[in-house]
């Protein structure tokens, strides 16, 4: 059965989660004719096609004001793009699209609201930006949530599937000693440079360390400069998806630690969890978050405040001279994964509410 989606994107190129939906979609589903509807926010000026259609403005990433001054214009944008492709589903990623995009859809379209993050900031902000949400929320005949923590913060008489980002790529474990001296590594967006520089204060110099930074982003150039006496702190990056398994196994240890007193970090759930659960090599997390909870309770993974160099140097300590059996914890993280289910299991849910 051929059908027309729309996916409401705001970012180019579109995130590697929304572009696994859109080949999960396909692959489901053949015939199915899926658009995109995004936004070239950097100044390169996009040509659009027959299934990609862009608003075209500056407003870089980090520039609120020169977003909240382009969004009517991406609003308008999006409603005539709708108008001429006229969807029977309509995907809208992150609640801030899903705001834009409720007030056009028509009945017999079918919205689905892909909730990538919950909404944050400070206290005023938030309360705006949820009740944004909620009256946008009447129009949604499906969430699919990005974490399983989301679940339980919205009612329940909207149907609700959990997606998490699951790997594609087989289970790849390799049970190997820990190295002398440990490898510890951070895989992804080089970002929230305030926590990681607190990791480096807790190795920096430590013959029994090696930190790693894989990847790029907006804070590499400052830790590049905050790092520039360190010894044992080396920066490899960008990297290709391709290389995510080795990167993990060429890790004793992966840092997770995300900033603890952003309301969105306490419910989400990251894509290193699962990363660390497919390859093996445990990860450090944040405390005080519903995914520290989950982590000790099931003794797959380490829990640590990010916000204290020595509370993490205790950490590793505590890893590299055996008071803390990393073993044991590899052991609990197979047992888990055996009762995961699979992103491709996950999707049929979706598959299920669109046949």
């Amino acid at each position: 059965m051929k059908r027309i989606y729309a996916l409401i994107d705001c970012s180019l190129p579109i995130n590697s989660r929304n572009q696994k939906i859109i080949d999960t979609i396909k692959l489901n589903n053949p015939n199915a004719e899926i658009h995109v509807i995004t936004w070239s926010r950097e100044g390169e000026s996009i040509e659009p096609n027959q299934y990609l259609h862009v608003y075209n403005r500056v407003a870089p990433y980090a520039d609120v004001k020169a977003k909240l001054q382009g969004i009517l214009g991406f609003k308008k944008y999006i409603g005539e793009s709708l108008e001429q492709i006229n969807p029977e589903v309509i995907i809208a990623s992150h609640w801030s699209n899903l705001v834009l995009v409720s007030g056009f859809k028509k009945k017999n379209q079918i919205l689905i609201y892909e909730n990538l993050d919950i909404p944050t900031g400070g206290s005023l902000i938030r309360a705006a930006s949820c009740y944004l949400e909620r009256r946008s929320l009447k129009k949604v005949d499906l969430i699919i949530h990005a974490s399983r923590f989301f679940k339980p913060l919205y009612k329940q008489n909207i149907a609700q599937v959990i997606l998490e980002n699951k790997p594609l790529f087989s289970p790849d474990k390799k049970t190997t000693p820990l190295g002398n001296p440990l490898k510890i590594a951070f895989i992804g967006s080089i970002r929230y440079k305030d926590i990681l520089m607190n990791l480096v204060d807790a190795v920096k110099d430590c013959e029994k360390y090696e930190l790693y930074f894989h990847g790029s982003g907006e804070d590499l150039l400052a830790m590049k400069e905050y790092c520039i006496n360190c010894k044992n702190v080396f920066f490899t990056g960008p990297y290709k998806h391709s290389e995510v398994i080795n990167l993990y196994h060429n890790s004793d240890i992966i840092w997770a630690g995300y900033p603890n007193k952003d309301y969105n970090v306490v419910y989400a759930i990251s894509n290193k969890f699962h990363e660390s659960i497919y390859t093996g090599v445990p990860c450090i997390f944040s405390s005080d978050t519903e995914l520290a909870t989950f982590v000790k309770e099931e003794n797959i993974g380490f829990v640590v405040d990010p916000y204290n160099p020595k509370e993490i140097k205790r950490l590793l300590d505590n890893i590299s001279n055996g008071s803390i059996n990393i073993d044991d914890v590899k052991e609990s993280m197979k047992k888990f994964l055996e009762n995961e289910s699979t992103w491709d299991d996950d999707f049929k849910e979706v598959i299920k509410y669109l046949e």
